[in-house]
């Protein structure tokens, strides 16, 4: 599994990053977490607002933190579950 969060410890990637973490142990999942703090490699790779998660390629959020629910939710491999908890789908 692996893990993307884009976005500086300032615009909530380091809080989404100790939320992915603590699910993972939640959950007892591993993954690999990887970071994309430069603003060129986040745009590079089509993200225009952060802070964003993507979970096996999937982007599970963008413009906002995460809850843990939804963290939760894309781990365990439900693609609909940002749809549903975000936009009230």
């Amino acid at each position: 599994m692996e893990i993307i969060i884009y976005g500086s410890d300032e615009a909530g990637g380091l809080e989404t990053y100790d939320l992915v973490r603590e699910v993972l142990k939640e959950i007892d999942k591993k993954a690999e977490i990887k970071r994309i703090r430069k603003i060129e490699e986040v745009t590079d790779n089509g993200i225009h607002s952060t802070p964003a998660l993507v979970v096996n390629g999937l982007v599970v959020s963008i413009g906002n933190i995460p809850s843990r629910e939804v963290i939760k939710k894309a781990i365990k491999g439900c693609k609909k579950a940002f749809c549903d908890d975000q936009f009230g789908n």
